[in-house]
């Protein structure tokens, strides 16, 4: 039987994943972040992205967290977050901890 590492939340905000060419942005696709754990999130983007892609998440109040593509079905898409820059852990957590007690997060 398959655990995951950490607990999966069900919450509904606004999300752009930013896909880079060489440090430039090429690319902004919008979306809605779906379900949001400390591991990463699954969202459904306007456009698809391809597995093993690094993009960056800017998920107010989260900006600028990286993440790679583990999973496509479609628009359907599951990010890993690429934990780059101190604090993001921890605003990550505050989210899922907020989400995990029914508050608007």
């Amino acid at each position: 039987m398959h655990t995951r590492r950490f607990p999966r939340y069900a919450i509904d905000r606004s999300l752009t994943a930013i896909v880079f060419w060489e440090d430039t942005p090429i690319r902004k696709v919008h979306g809605r972040c779906r379900v949001l754990g400390e591991g990463g999130v699954g969202a459904t983007l306007t456009d698809q992205l391809f597995v093993g892609e690094v993009v960056r998440l800017d998920m107010p109040p989260l900006i600028g967290v990286y993440a790679t593509v583990r999973d496509t079905r479609g628009t359907e898409h599951g990010l890993e977050f690429l934990y780059s820059r101190d604090g993001h852990r921890e605003a990550i957590k505050n989210l899922c901890a907020m989400a995990a007690n029914g508050r608007s997060c």
